[in-house]
């Protein structure tokens, strides 16, 4: 059965004899060592009121509720008037230190100085309201004696479906929750470590033991890797696969066994763009909550070898629409449909393109005179903008004509907005004011190499960033009557109200182009190209 009561997780104490004593620094407490027996002294609050008749235990830090021996009546003592406790430790252990209490409120403090002296002051305890913790089992072949437990507690709960719910978690970091396969000849192992939990709240993880590989990519955004100082939320960052740092042959056919988590174990949303074994090149994007600025220590787990996986690849939960994901064409189909990765399914219509080596996996290239995507569908409306919201246009692009003609990269009508390139050798993104003019944002084309460029519109003010760089240039006017047009479709490689007018197609490939209902800042602008371009730096395996 599961142990329902409310504990509190203290800190980690090295308890041991009373000469020679020494500090060394635990992962959950300061730490002592002593010969003999030690003693571990604090008190508990709710506020600032002293709390009376607490439990408190003094408890192995990797002890096992089920299969270990039950606490020893010198290890648990009750709070007195003053909410003050005295637990004497008979053996050098490691010892977590635990409270129980009938409010339902119980604490977790680490980093508690432990004093080096006999008697270990763990300090006031405040009581807080718990928290849960939910683990997914993926084992199919897990036994009826199974459970989930965190190691150095009484808590444990044992395994009765996909989902294991361990209840009353003291608020904080806990340091490890770990899976026991009971009477089969499995292993126990570690589900997840360091995971969040906050007061009232469930956090969910994943016990991923059935894959047979895994592999910790780390996220740096120091200046020796990305060099992106802010902080940017709900990211699709880009994964490459190769022969240099993965094994094809141990992965399932087209990937659908690989899974991403963070380092707590929690899922995290991704799509399989391109899956080419016999290549060995995929390319995946993967959706991280939040990715830190100026950091190096951050990272997110990949699994896969599990022969009993199902497809997870979802375009959809990685390219949110409730994230500001309007549409989004990764342009790698080989064919005529161009798949929108958004719910909105804006999917596209090639014609005459070619599928080929783009920036990321593969692109189209457009012939120039002909060839155009053109996507269109009940939710084509989500590609409307007025004049001044905030909304964003990005691609990447390789022109092959440096001429005196206008190439369309993307447009929702010449008489709304989108990215061309001018015949004065110039990048451009345009927006149209309703009767009034075209304000154009633009940047030199210096070459025929890949380029990554975002078109900004944020209320009145619109920018234009290549290569990550917002372009410090002034917006052109051009004035003219016409109303804001919002009938017309979507078209990458064309305009679509230019007709069959030559200067109109873009020569070159196109790839990656996405459509947001936001005003993207500079931070993800510049992850996007660090993260995108040929020699990624944010990723490191």
């Amino acid at each position: 059965m599961c142990f329902n009561r409310t504990i509190a997780i203290i800190g980690v104490v090295v308890v041991a004899a009373l000469i020679g004593l020494r500090c060394s620094g635990g992962q959950v407490a300061g730490t002592i060592t002593q010969s003999g027996n030690g003693i571990v002294s604090g008190s508990v609050v709710d506020g600032d009121e002293p709390v009376a008749g607490a439990r408190v235990l003094l408890i192995p830090v990797q002890h096992d509720p089920v299969t270990d021996a039950s606490l020893a009546g010198s290890l648990i003592d009750t709070t007195g008037p003053a909410g003050d406790f005295l637990i004497f430790a008979p053996v050098q252990d490691d010892y977590n230190v635990m409270v129980e209490h009938q409010s339902g409120k119980n604490a977790l403090s680490y980093g508690v100085s432990f004093v080096t002296s006999d008697t270990q002051d763990a300090g006031r305890l405040s009581l807080t309201d718990p928290g849960f913790v939910a683990v997914i089992i993926h084992d199919t072949a897990v036994a009826g004696s199974a459970y989930v437990y965190i190691p150095g507690t009484t808590i444990f709960t044992p395994v009765q479906g996909d989902t294991v719910l361990l209840e009353n978690i003291p608020a904080g970091v806990i340091p490890q929750v770990r899976f026991h396969p009971g009477d089969t000849a499995g292993t126990d192992h570690t589900v997840c470590e360091d995971i969040s939990v906050s007061s009232g709240d469930t956090t969910l993880v994943n016990d991923y033991s059935p894959w047979s590989f895994s592999a910790t990519i780390h996220l740096n955004t120091t200046a020796s890797g990305a060099d992106v100082p802010g902080e940017v939320v709900d990211f699709p960052l880009l994964i490459r696969l190769s022969s240099d740092n993965f094994d094809f042959s141990r992965a399932e056919n087209n990937g659908i066994d690989i899974r991403f988590t963070k380092r707590d174990g929690s899922s995290l949303p991704y799509e399989v763009e391109r899956w080419d074994a016999a290549a060995q090149r995929a390319e995946i994007w993967v959706k991280v909550d939040t990715i830190r600025g100026n950091d190096s220590t951050q990272s997110i787990v990949m699994y896969w070898g599990n022969s009993d996986a199902s497809e997870g690849s979802d375009g959809a939960a990685v390219f949110d629409t409730a994230s500001g994901f309007a549409g989004v064409w990764h342009l790698s189909e080989n064919g005529t449909t161009v798949d929108d990765a958004t719910a909105n399914g804006i999917d596209g219509v090639a014609k005459e393109t070619v599928t080929v080596t783009g920036a990321i996996g593969t692109a189209q290239e457009f012939d120039g005179t002909s060839s155009f995507v053109r996507a269109s569908g009940p939710a084509t409306d989500a590609l409307n903008f007025s004049e001044d919201d905030d909304y964003s246009v990005s691609a990447w692009i390789r022109t092959d004509a440096l001429d005196t003609l206008f190439h369309g990269i993307v447009y929702k009508s010449n008489f709304q907005y989108g990215l061309q390139m001018r015949p004065e050798k110039v990048w451009e993104f345009l927006t149209y004011t309703d009767g009034a003019s075209w304000e154009m944002s633009r940047a030199s084309v210096e070459d025929t190499a890949w380029h990554y460029l975002v078109g900004v519109r944020n209320g009145a003010e619109q920018y234009l960033y290549v290569d990550g760089v917002r372009i410090d240039s002034a917006m052109v006017t051009i004035e003219t009557n016409a109303v804001r047009d919002y009938s017309q479709p979507l078209e990458i490689g064309h305009c679509p109200d230019g007709g069959e007018d030559p200067d109109r197609y873009f020569d070159g490939s196109i790839d990656e182009v996405r459509i947001a209902k936001v005003a993207t800042g500079a931070d993800w602008v510049k992850l996007c190209y660090m993260n995108q371009k040929d020699r990624d730096v944010l990723v490191k395996w």
